[in-house]
């Protein structure tokens, strides 16, 4: 992972919700200029599409706080969902994904700790 953060400055262009993710696991180049982009969450909301799942207007739950955790949850408020709730089992990770998410996208994430008693 640390990787995937510490590259961008390398970096001619970083597509913007990679930017918000703060990491790339795709690198390109084209014209002679680095591209950078995340596609684990692009993954994700495919297979949505796909099975015809709509997301806007909705509430999501994601359970986890690492880094898919974090694309899904950015393309997730990219493609318009109302609300994100993050369970976590750490609360500095869960808090840090929420904070990220309230501060750099239109959805409004709260955060639950998961006390393993569910």
């Amino acid at each position: 992972m640390p990787h995937k953060i510490d590259v961008l400055q390398y970096l001619d262009y970083v597509a913007d919700d990679a930017k918000i993710m703060g990491a790339v696991n795709t690198i390109y180049v084209k014209g002679g200029k680095l591209y950078g982009e995340n596609t684990d969450g692009k993954g994700f909301m495919r297979n949505l599409r796909n099975g015809n799942v709509p997301t806007k207007g909705k509430n999501v739950v994601i359970l986890g706080a690492g880094g898919v955790a974090r694309a899904i949850s950015v393309e997730l408020a990219n493609a318009g969902v109302k609300h994100i709730t993050v369970v976590n089992v750490i609360k500095e990770e869960g808090e840090r994904l929420v904070e990220l998410l309230n501060s750099k996208t239109s959805v409004e994430a709260t955060f639950v700790f998961w006390d393993h008693k569910y």
